[in-house]
């Protein structure tokens, strides 16, 4: 392979990579807009736990949340790592958000209030 095949696969995957990462970031803005608004959002998550990275996948057509945890279902280290992301993705505290149901399950149901 020639070296400029080499760098064209290399700005192909960095403009994918860039793309995959906007996506993500502008993924939660509807939910981070109605914690401004309401003061607290309900989000439904499915996590999968013992992924290589966490990452926000998708909004599925029920808008229940995809995301990837990178730690295992073990301990909650998962609910942790879930609710680090949730905390730092919608700029908000950890202590201000709480697993109301599902915590040892994949489908979960998570609050998270603005204080």
């Amino acid at each position: 392979m020639s070296p400029y095949c080499t760098i064209f696969i290399r700005f192909c995957q960095t403009v994918c990579l860039i793309s995959v990462l906007r996506y993500n970031i502008e993924m939660l803005d509807s939910y981070q807009q109605i914690l401004i608004a309401k003061g607290e959002v309900y989000l439904r998550i499915k996590a999968r736990p013992g992924a290589p990275v966490t990452a926000f996948k998708a909004i599925m057509a029920d808008e229940t949340v995809k995301v990837d945890l990178a730690a295992p279902a073990e301990g909650g280290r998962a609910n942790a790592e879930l609710i680090k992301a949730l905390a730092l993705e919608l700029g908000v505290y950890k202590k201000d958000i709480k697993i109301i149901s599902g915590a040892g399950e994949r489908l979960k149901l998570v609050k998270i209030i603005k204080s």
